[in-house]
């Protein structure tokens, strides 16, 4: 697909935090497998079709296009190939009754370890950090089968554990990134609940296999989520009717932090403005005093020296006169 030309200019913005930085792009980060495109599609597709609260439309019908072409493939239990390109999508997302924007990138999965693990130099690799820069909020989709299992070997281990840990770092130290939501979203838990709870349950396993992103990333939000359903027999077949679970609650947790963000940003640009109008009020104040002060003194001085002139002219010659014709 030739993606479309939108001019990002024209596009609405998120609040920039304070930070001199536009954040206005919610950032979905994944190595190969880990459902990336299936999840923003079939969230799209419930979204575009939702009649709550948070609904989603694309800003250009190749966007919706797309989303759809590969949601219908899904329902026909087709899977789609793996993403072979950076893509994003400009979505216009309405959430209580508040419109956004949201960027959705989906980068194929080797890029991950391209820009996080062997910090290789591309113009690819720029790209994603410059998106990554920009993020007002950052969804890390993880497959728990890559973490650990027969499925699981060094290269997911490490790039699903430094990897994350490395642009989640990057994130916090950037500018305006230190307050930003990021989303650790286990994905196909239908297939991978029986190994959540071998290992204690969700929050045992996260300890156990993500400790230094939980330390690196203050709050932490951790969803679950099951974007299609397959076949229980080893085939990895897609199973009919299947019912996508709890997609939209990671969207819900970014876009509640950036409400919170932003909120928090206006009271604090409220306070700064009133702050200094207070000083320049009272700055005001010393000036309008310090000039009344100085007409109080011409005043007096104006009325000395008309005093004084008075004295000198008329009074004090007639004193004279009459001392001397009086001698």
């Amino acid at each position: 697909m030739t993606e479309p030309k939108v001019e990002e200019e024209t596009l609405p913005k998120y609040e920039d935090n304070g930070s001199g930085i536009l954040r206005d792009r919610i950032v979905i980060l994944g190595r190969q497998g880990a459902g990336k495109t299936v999840y923003l599609s079939l969230l799209y597709d419930l979204l575009w079709k939702s009649k709550g609260n948070l609904t989603m439309k694309a800003l250009h019908g190749e966007y919706h296009r797309e989303f759809i072409k590969t949601v219908v493939k899904l329902r026909h239990g087709k899977w789609p190939g793996p993403t072979a390109s950076n893509r994003r999508a400009y979505i216009e997302i309405s959430y209580k009754g508040q419109n956004r924007l949201m960027v959705a990138m989906d980068y194929s999965g080797e890029l991950i370890n391209k820009a996080f693990v062997s910090e290789e130099e591309s113009d690819e690799v720029q790209e994603l950090l410059e998106h990554l820069d920009r993020a007002a909020g950052v969804m890390l989709l993880v497959d728990p089968a890559d973490v650990t299992g027969p499925k699981a070997d060094i290269d997911s281990t490490v790039e699903n554990d430094f990897g994350v840990v490395q642009a989640t770092s990057r994130l916090r130290k950037w500018a305006g990134g230190a307050n930003i939501p990021i989303v650790l979203v286990l994905t196909k838990v239908d297939e991978t609940g029986s190994l959540l709870k071998q290992y204690g349950g969700t929050e045992v396993f996260c300890r156990k296999f993500f400790p230094k992103l939980i330390s690196t990333v203050i709050n932490l939000k951790v969803c679950k989520i099951a974007a299609v359903q397959t076949i229980k027999n080893g085939t990895g077949k897609i199973k009919p009717g299947f019912v996508p679970t709890n997609l939209e609650i990671p969207l819900r947790c970014c876009l509640d932090k950036i409400s919170e963000n932003e909120k928090n940003a206006k009271m604090i640009k409220r306070r700064q403005q009133y702050v200094e109008a207070n000083i320049k009020k009272i700055k005001r104040e010393i000036i309008r005093d310090r000039v009344i002060r100085w007409c109080i003194i011409t005043v007096i001085a104006t009325a000395l020296g008309i005093l004084a002139y008075y004295v000198l002219t008329i009074v004090w010659p007639d004193i004279l006169d009459k001392w001397i014709l009086g001698s």
